[in-house]
């Protein structure tokens, strides 16, 4: 059976590496993919992705995943509160499924509680304890997650393993009436996997009866389950992936070697977080994957019942058809006893006999063996039929018709049904042709691998954490996102040949050209300004145009004048400063391919078609960002082979072409994606 959620040890491995990696790190933002799974992006010497999927899992992860523009309101709240906030502590419950992360910001501090026990949850508490906001309300015998209100943890199953005496737990084991790890799991919050282990390890058969161990085996399981969780306290551990018998399906994850498992195939990892990321992560694009042919199984069911419709039809058709034929032909062959009896019924109708002294006569006609009449089954005055056996097959006629007349009927009747059937036939072909494309399509998503596996995570370039493109010359340009950026760049970034470039109004990036050793160009000059205006505060005002200039990294400096103050990212310029007016406010978006990475790039047009053929153009307008990162990624990848669609799909998220718009909106200009 292979594992769907994590154990307690799993946990507690994972708590201890996370408090590795991201004690003092920054929470940048939040992302709620789904209605249960959780991104939180941290930043320390690294960036990090946290993601948490209440009720499953909490793990590090590499993996790329789309994140919607729009968060809903839970997610809203988690960034209002823990966003820019630093982790100050991460730690398990009692070796318990509950992992809280404590941040602070300023003097105000915040808990975040996840639970990964039953349908799991996300609770977010203040510095009292008391609940702001949760994923899932709800009111229990024992507790209540309501807002305002004390968070308490859920009571325990036993007790702590660290507490309980030998004695106590022997009176309790000795009159048990379970096996012994049921017992224990009873009597002792542990991690029932740890236990059998326990057991095993010490050539215990896990079904013994409890009141059969002795108090010696029962201090020895005791001591061997606390070593175990030592262990894996301590960071101790081997991340291990179990597979099945054929060494290719995981079942399972486990931060040490457990003996139940010695005989399966395996596989060690460098950290239990790697380990848990490749194995959920799997489950996660298996998931995916049949979310994504969901559509497409309906399609398939839809158009199954209607191929079972028109064959069934079509069935009805050719017997419509068949007998309406045979029954043509049956009154030809009959014509003149038909015309006989018709006549005869006709003429004593006319002659004053009702109908009733009709159907008498008939039947008396069939007493005394009136061979006419015992071809009459039935006539039915009200709709003026007569129902005759011909060669023992029920022929029903419009007697007041003549035998040719409704002979034509039926020869009619076979004519349309034969017109109907070739109709059908031609649809039936449509389906079943219509049917075989998306079972092939349906195969073929199942069959390729690649469509089950989540892509990892680009590793980037030390300058993409800033807004950059490379010129058309070949120089990288900088610029900063934010205050914080501007002055990181002029501290660390700005090299005694670079040159700085910020548009001539408040509210801009500052922009470096990376000249290092070679000769700047006037192209990259000009690129580099358009950049700086395209960012600035102009994009947002819809400007047209703007100004710029450039000035020699000897010129910047951040110390003010004495007596001056000089605000967080600004610089101070001094000298002369070359201007360039009347720059357009224009940027180019385009996809690049860097290995099996779709990359999205932004910057001057003449930039980026020196790099790629599919771009768009974008100019300062008023189409949110949100959507027209969409209709970028729609124009971008149009362009891509079907196989390149779907690789790219994968990588160029949404949220990175979102980055790459200044302030929050544009519009497309124009678009170039000719082959």
């Amino acid at each position: 059976m292979v594992k769907d959620g994590m154990s307690a040890i799993d946990i507690s491995a994972i708590v201890y590496e996370l408090n590795q990696q991201l004690i003092g790190g920054w929470l940048n933002n939040v992302y709620q993919l789904d209605s249960n799974i959780f991104l939180f992006k941290i930043r320390t010497t690294r960036n990090f992705e946290l993601l948490v999927e209440p009720g499953k899992r909490i793990h590090l992860t590499k993996y790329l995943r789309e994140k919607p523009i729009k968060p809903p309101t839970f997610c809203m709240a988690l960034r209002k509160y823990l966003r820019n906030t630093r982790i100050s502590e991460i730690r398990q419950y009692d070796l318990d499924r509950i992992v809280i992360i404590s941040f602070e910001i300023k003097q105000q501090k915040y808990y975040l509680i996840a639970e990964f026990f039953r349908e799991g949850n996300l609770i977010l508490l203040d510095s009292d304890w008391k609940i702001i906001v949760a994923q899932k309300y709800m009111k229990m015998r024992d507790r209540n997650i309501i807002p305002k209100e004390k968070y308490n943890f859920p009571p325990s199953r036993g007790k702590n393993i660290n507490e309980i005496t030998i004695d106590e737990l022997w009176k309790n084991v000795s009159i048990s009436r379970k096996d012994i790890v049921r017992t224990l799991i009873s009597l002792i919050n542990v991690d029932p996997i740890l236990i059998e282990d326990a057991c095993i390890r010490l050539n215990i058969d896990k079904n013994t009866p409890a009141k059969e161990i002795r108090k010696e085996q029962l201090e020895d399981i005791l001591n061997k389950i606390k070593e175990l969780i030592e262990e894996i306290l301590r960071g101790n551990i081997t991340p291990i992936m179990f597979f099945d018998e054929s060494g290719e399906k995981p079942q399972s994850i486990e931060p040490i070697k457990l003996k139940k498992y010695e005989k399966q195939p395996y596989k060690v990892f460098n950290s239990f977080n790697e380990a848990a990321d490749e194995f959920f992560t799997k489950i996660e694009a298996e998931t995916l994957v049949k979310e994504k042919i969901k559509p497409e199984d309906e399609a398939i069911k839809k158009l199954q019942r209607r191929l079972k419709i028109q064959e069934e039809n079509l069935k009805k058709l050719l017997v419509t058809q068949e007998k309406s034929k045979r029954k043509g032909d049956l009154i030809y062959t009959h014509l003149r006893e038909i015309e006989e009896i018709t006549s005869t019924v006709l003429d004593a109708r006319r002659k004053g006999y009702t109908w009733e002294d009709i159907i008498k006569k008939i039947e008396e006609g069939k007493k005394y063996g009136l061979s006419s009449t015992q071809m009459i089954k039935k006539l039915d005055p009200k709709n003026g039929t007569i129902t005759l056996i011909l060669d023992g097959e029920e022929v029903t006629l419009d007697f007041r018709k003549s035998a040719v007349q409704n002979a034509s009927e039926y020869y009619e009747r076979a004519k349309k049904a034969a017109s109907k059937i070739e109709g059908l036939k031609t649809a039936i072909e449509r389906t079943k042709k219509e049917l075989n494309d998306l079972l092939e399509k349906k195969m073929t998503r199942l069959e390729k691998k690649e469509e089950a596996v989540l892509t990892k995570r680009r590793e980037k370039k030390w300058y993409e954490k800033f807004r950059w493109f490379i010129s058309s010359d070949g120089f990288l340009v900088i610029g900063g996102r934010d205050a914080k950026q501007n002055e990181e760049i002029i501290k660390k970034y700005l090299g005694k040949n670079d040159l700085l470039i910020h548009a001539d109004i408040e509210g801009a990036p500052h922009v470096v050209i990376k000249v290092n050793e070679r000769n700047i160009t006037e192209t990259t000059i000009k690129e580099a300004a358009q950049f700086a205006v395209s960012y600035s505060r102009a994009w947002k005002m819809g400007l047209g145009a703007a100004d710029a200039y450039w000035v020699t990294a000897d010129q910047v400096s951040l110390s003010p004048p004495s007596g001056q103050y000089l605000r967080h990212g600004a610089a101070i310029i001094r000298g002369k400063r070359n201007y360039l007016k009347n720059i357009p406010l224009q940027l180019a978006i385009g996809l690049i391919k860097e290995k099996e990475y779709y990359i999205p790039i932004a910057g001057p047009l003449s930039a980026i078609k020196s790099q790629t053929d599919n771009f768009v153009v974008i100019i300062p307008g008023k189409v949110p960002s949100g959507k027209l990162s969409k209709m970028i990624k729609f124009h971008l990848l149009k362009k891509l082979s079907e196989d390149e669609r779907r690789i790219a799909e994968k990588t160029v998220l949404i949220d990175d072409i979102q980055r790459l718009i200044p302030s929050g909106t544009g519009e497309i200009l124009e678009e170039n994606t000719s082959k």
